[in-house]
């Protein structure tokens, strides 16, 4: 996994957490954790190997206290 970081990255996206923060409910989305381009694109692609799917899904997930603000 060279040239990865493994730590979470705040980024702008459209997704299903627009709904409840549109109502004013805190919300967070977690990436697949894996590779993947453009997006929304006929060529649309990712990488389904699931070592570093699940690597970044971990991340993601030991995030959440955090953002939440549990100590």
């Amino acid at each position: 996994m060279s040239g990865r970081r493994d730590r979470p990255a705040i980024v702008t996206a459209t997704h299903d957490a627009n709904v409840p923060m549109s109502l004013g409910t805190p919300a967070v989305t977690i990436g697949s954790g894996g590779k993947g381009g453009r997006a929304h694109a006929l060529d649309e692609w990712i990488d389904l190997e699931k070592g570093p799917s699940v690597k970044g899904m971990r991340v993601g997930l030991a995030a959440l206290p955090t953002v939440a603000g549990v100590e």
